[in-house]
């Protein structure tokens, strides 16, 4: 658990840290939440698209760089479970994104996100893959056992599951909240804002999810 724990913290720091990595993941969601989500036509592409390019580089500069960390000492398989952490703390970041984009995002907009993020996936998914002929990256790393309640938090449903969210109807999202306490608090507010216009309504939603997750 302590190995998981130093792991996950390196992962966190080369994307969280400025002076390690290009961008900060917290710069990259607080610019993308900024920009207009409340268009209906993204037919020109993503207003996020400059932003997404950058972090997607630092994505193939980390991938070309982490192999020869250490002069090549840190062994295949840390490497991996380091990439995986990564992966992790983007996806994380992602449904951020959604979260902090507030009731100002259309559903077009989230359709553009849901693609921008799908860019994301294939790149960290493609990108850090043993050399050709060498099949010691089959399997999939499994940063945590399936019974723990945040194993979901480290895999793509759990970006893919609060999109699909915010498309129930405002009766229905006080039960979607208490079935996934995996998501933090301020993740559940903001879809009930996002789905509920009824302030009264919208208040009694927050209290309850509230008072059943704390």
């Amino acid at each position: 658990q302590l190995r998981s724990f130093v792991l996950r913290c390196a992962a966190s720091d080369v994307l969280e840290v400025p002076q390690m990595g290009r961008v900060s993941l917290d710069h990259f969601s607080n610019t993308m939440q900024a920009l207009k989500w409340d268009a209906r036509d993204f037919s020109q592409g993503s207003p996020g698209a400059p932003y997404l390019e950058q972090l997607r580089a630092q994505i193939d500069e980390l991938a070309r760089r982490i192999p020869s960390a250490g002069g090549g000492s840190i062994p295949y398989a840390t490497q991996r479970l380091v990439w995986g952490w990564m992966e992790a703390r983007i996806i994380q970041e992602c449904v951020e994104v959604i979260a902090k984009c507030g009731r100002k995002k259309s559903q077009e907009a989230l359709i553009c996100l849901a693609e921008d993020f799908q860019t994301l996936r294939s790149a960290v998914r493609q990108n850090f893959k043993p050399a050709a002929g060498d099949d010691k990256g089959e399997e999939e790393v499994q940063l945590l056992p399936p019974d723990n309640p945040l194993y979901v938090t480290t895999r793509w449903e759990y970006l893919d599951r609060y999109l699909e969210a915010h498309g129930y109807l405002p009766g229905e999202i006080v039960a979607w909240c208490r079935g996934h306490t995996e998501y933090p608090l301020r993740a559940h507010k903001a879809l009930i804002e996002y789905l509920q216009s009824n302030p009264k309504a919208q208040r009694q939603a927050v209290i309850d999810v509230e008072a059943f997750l704390i």
